[in-house]
């Protein structure tokens, strides 16, 4: 009789070690479709913005939500006029044309003036960054940055007239 030297232990760790990249293999698989339809539908806002409104060339792309999705463009139209174009987002995220708002950049405040002001009242702050956002119907300005006291912040002034529109510090409690 001929007995094989098969250590079970050897045989348990290889089917646990399959297992664990199997998991692993299916986790990144799912995280790349999900990263696919999200781009997709970025692509889809994108296009319905060049077909549906007056601008011809984009130079930014951002994403904004509270409690609406909106995907924000901003871009040129052949005047060589600044445009910015807030898309919502329905539960089904399909892009549709009656969901467009497209306004003249130069009816706002423009990023550097809101920069300013925002520099004027948080002077020892670490600027993030900064990028169009929409609550409520309000056009704004969301500044990110941390504070003098280490708090993650978001600020949120009104793009009409630099007013600010809402604020939430964030306390970290880990070093």
């Amino acid at each position: 009789m001929n007995r094989s030297n098969i250590n079970p232990y050897k045989v348990i760790l290889l089917v646990i070690i399959g297992m664990v990249l199997i998991i692993v293999g299916l986790f990144f698989y799912n995280f790349s479709q999900i990263e696919k339809k999200r781009n997709a539908v970025f692509d889809a806002s994108e296009k319905l913005v060049m077909n549906e409104t007056d601008i011809e060339d984009i130079s930014n792309k951002y994403v904004s939500q509270e409690k609406k999705l909106y995907h924000i463009f901003i871009g040129k139209n052949k005047e060589d006029e600044e445009l910015i174009s807030f898309i919502h987002l329905k539960k089904e995220n399909k892009p549709s044309k009656k969901d467009i708002k497209t306004y003249k950049t130069a009816e706002f405040i423009s990023e550097n003036e809101i920069l300013d002001i925002w520099s004027q009242t948080c002077n020892q702050c670490e600027l993030i960054k900064i990028q169009p956002a929409i609550i409520e119907e309000n056009i704004l300005w969301e500044i990110t940055y941390n504070d003098a006291d280490d708090r993650y912040v978001f600020d949120y002034y009104l793009m009409t007239d630099g007013k600010q529109y809402e604020e939430l510090k964030l306390k970290r409690n880990f070093n």
